[in-house]
């Protein structure tokens, strides 16, 4: 991403995120689907896919910590941000699929969007 001010780097990610929703999880999400259905009963498996969700966070962090720390917010890590979106992405992937309304996903991004916004103090 080219953006150099590190606000609106943050949202266009986001943004660019949302746009791609429909995209990226159309069959849902491999890994949450996974998770959710055998990696309890196989430790080896729970384990990989946990690094996995670490490595998509710690990315997105990477994303949210310039900006966070440009904003000057206190209360809240880049790594708690990142784990509250990808929250919003799977828990918006399942309601999305359970009332058959793809949208769904679309519009849980742009909330957690407006949220960043006014986190970010845009």
């Amino acid at each position: 991403m080219k953006e150099a001010d590190p606000i609106k780097r943050a949202v266009a990610f986001v943004t660019f995120i949302e746009n791609k929703a429909p995209e990226l999880w159309s069959h849902g999400c491999l890994l949450g689907s996974i998770s959710l259905e055998v990696a309890n009963r196989h430790p080896v498996l729970h384990t990989r896919i946990d690094e996995l969700f670490d490595e998509f966070e710690n990315g997105i962090a990477r994303v949210f910590a310039p900006a966070l720390q440009a904003a000057e917010v206190k209360n809240i890590s880049a790594k708690e941000l990142a784990r509250h979106m990808l929250a919003v992405i799977e828990g918006s992937i399942i309601t999305a699929k359970s009332h058959r309304k793809p949208e769904l996903l679309t519009d849980g991004l742009q909330h957690f969007r407006r949220y960043l916004e006014m986190l970010l103090k845009l």
